[in-house]
């Protein structure tokens, strides 16, 4: 479960990108793209599918203590169940990524690159980058201080 910290920047962040709404349809497209998918993510670590197989496998995690006391991942007896647990945590953050991460790493690409039409929507783009680090995606195209530069000297007039 997220912390209480984390629920309230989510919620400062998400009401300052809804303030950003109805002013420009790009902007709108892109903005709605973006939290859709940031909304979707976090839901299935909350209390989607990956969240459903996480706290079944601390169960059986709990189970196999219980059976094969607190050292149970050292003993050969729980080695199969051990590395079953394991793989199968492994195949749900992939599918979590290809889901869910990629398409909210995407929106935010998408997001960035979209021009601000607003100071509002600007103050919002530059705290997005940073707090996703945009600035530090591989597959982003372009410059984020240029991006920004650009917006607010566009709002400027």
């Amino acid at each position: 479960m997220a912390d209480i910290d984390t629920i309230a920047k989510r919620v400062a962040l998400h009401g300052a990108a809804l303030a950003t709404l109805g002013t420009d349809p790009a902007w709108d497209k892109a903005l709605r793209a973006y939290l859709r998918a940031d909304a979707l993510q976090q839901a299935d670590l909350e209390f989607g599918e990956t969240a459903k197989g996480q706290e079944r496998r601390k169960l059986e995690c709990i189970m196999l203590a219980d059976r094969y006391g607190p050292e149970w991942r050292k003993h050969p007896g729980a080695e199969a169940e051990r590395r079953r647990i394991f793989e199968e945590g492994e195949e749900s953050d992939k599918r979590w990524t290809e889901r869910f991460c990629k398409p909210y790493w995407r929106a935010s690409r998408e997001l960035a690159l979209t021009p601000a039409p607003t100071i509002a929507a600007a103050m919002f783009k530059a705290t997005m980058i940073e707090s996703d680090e945009v600035w530090n995606d591989c597959d982003f195209p372009a410059d984020c201080m240029e991006i920004l530069q650009s917006d607010f000297a566009r709002l400027e007039v």
